[in-house]
């Protein structure tokens, strides 16, 4: 039985690692959706200002007459003006490209953590599956040496090993059940 006692253990204990897998799989997968979905938002903002640069047409609104002499400015000083304007145009636009360019890689980087499909979950469902039908032998096995189950978790399997006998006996009766739960429990 002490042996039975230990197999169960160490398999409650293998069965409690796959549960963290799948829980740590799925909260993975919804933080990084979400932080992806933050990026992708914040990209679009970015790309929607520099739109709006790129498509400004700025009109010189430069003043062709001196404030203070009231005579024209030479045709240099205008073109400095409009100059000007053009490399702040440029800037803002090299600004927030640079800013949409770090929002891209952060979304790269985001996208390469987040698995394509779920085979991993999948996998660790498949052996949480295994590893509970051999739980539920085990407990099985121990009520039928006789073995006090005491965790709750314990009474749970012998519960579905004790349906699962009754369902392949066609001819077991549940007061068979009942008992067989009644001496697991005492």
């Amino acid at each position: 039985r002490e042996a039975l006692h230990l197999k169960f253990s160490d398999l409650r204990e293998e069965e409690s690692i796959y549960q963290t897998e799948i829980k740590k799989f799925v909260d993975n997968m919804e933080i990084g959706s979400n932080e992806l979905k933050a990026n992708e938002k914040r990209l679009e903002h970015i790309r929607e200002l520099w739109r709006k640069i790129a498509n400004q047409n700025f009109e010189i609104d430069i003043e062709k007459t001196c404030p203070t002499c009231s005579q024209d400015l030479p045709g240099w000083r205008i073109e400095e003006a409009e100059e000007n304007l053009k490399l702040k145009k440029a800037e803002e636009l090299e600004k927030f490209a640079e800013k949409g360019r770090e929002i891209k890689k952060n979304i790269d980087f985001i996208k390469s953590g987040i698995p394509e499909d779920d085979s991993m979950k999948r996998e660790s469902e498949s052996k949480l599956v295994e590893v509970s039908k051999v739980i539920a032998g085990v407990v099985k096995e121990l009520a039928e040496n006789g073995a006090r189950i005491v965790d709750v978790k314990e009474l749970e399997y012998a519960k579905a090993a004790l349906w699962e006998t009754l369902d392949n006996d066609q001819g077991a009766d549940t007061l068979k059940l009942d008992g067989e739960l009644k001496t697991v429990v005492e």
